[in-house]
C-alpha cells in the first residue's frame, strides 16, 4: 500500500500440509515512512497454537495495536516517532483480516506453525532476501517431497546455485520496492 507518507508492504509466504491446512506460514509487514527517518524497529512474533490465516492478521493487528501504543506512551521521543508506524500496521492487518474471511475463504485455513516480523524499512532488504531465499528453498523441499526424480534434481541444483539464488531474490526484493 502507497501512501504520501508511507509504503506498508505485507508478504505471506504459506506452507500447504495437505488440502484442508498449512503446515507454515512466515508474514513480514514493513511500514517504511517517507521521510526516510532513519528510526529502526523490528519485532520477532511467534504463534504457539494453530489458527487461521484471518485470525493470524487479526492477532498480528492487536500486536501492532499494542507495541505502538507502549511506544506512543514511552517518555523516549524515538520510540513515540515509531508509534504511527505501528498504528498504520494495526489498521491495515485487521482490514485484511477482514478481506481473507469474507472474500479470501479459500485462503482461510488453519496454520501450524506461524512466525512474523514487524519491522520498519532499514530492515526491510534483508527479511526481503531471507524471506525470498526461504520461500525457493521451501518450495524446493515440498517439490522433492511431491516427486522424485528430475524435478526435485533441478531443484537441489538450483538451490546449489547460490550466487544466482541470491541476485534472484535481489531482483524481486528491488522490484517490490524492498531494497534500494
Amino acid at each position: 500500500m502507497q501512501h504520501e507518507e508511507y509504503n506498508l508492504t505485507l508478504l505471506t509466504t504459506l506452507t500447504p500440509l495437505g488440502l484442508e491446512t498449512y503446515n507454515s506460514s512466515f508474514t513480514i509487514i514493513n511500514y517504511a515512512p517517507a521521510d526516510k527517518s532513519g528510526l529502526t524497529s523490528l519485532e520477532l512474533v511467534e504463534f504457539n497454537s494453530p489458527i487461521t490465516l484471518s485470525q493470524q492478521y487479526t492477532i498480528l493487528g492487536k500486536v501492532a495495536e499494542g507495541i505502538g501504543e507502549d511506544y506512543d506512551k514511552s517518555g523516549d521521543k524515538t520510540l513515540k516517532q515509531l508509534a504511527h508506524g505501528y498504528q498504520v500496521m494495526e489498521k491495515e492487518t485487521r482490514n485484511l483480516a477482514k478481506l481473507v474471511e469474507k472474500r479470501l475463504s479459500e485462503y482461510n485455513r488453519e496454520i501450524f506453525n506461524i512466525s512474523a516480523v514487524l519491522m520498519d524499512d532499514f530492515w526491510s532488504c534483508l527479511a526481503c532476501n531471507i524471506g525470498c531465499a526461504a520461500a525457493i528453498g521451501g518450495g524446493c523441499a515440498l517439490v522433492c517431497f511431491l516427486t522424485v526424480g528430475l524435478a526435485c534434481e533441478i531443484c537441489i541444483d538450483l538451490l546449489g546455485e547460490v550466487e544466482l539464488l541470491h541476485l534472484g531474490c535481489e531482483a524481486v526484493c528491488e522490484y517490490l520496492g524492498w531494497c534500494p
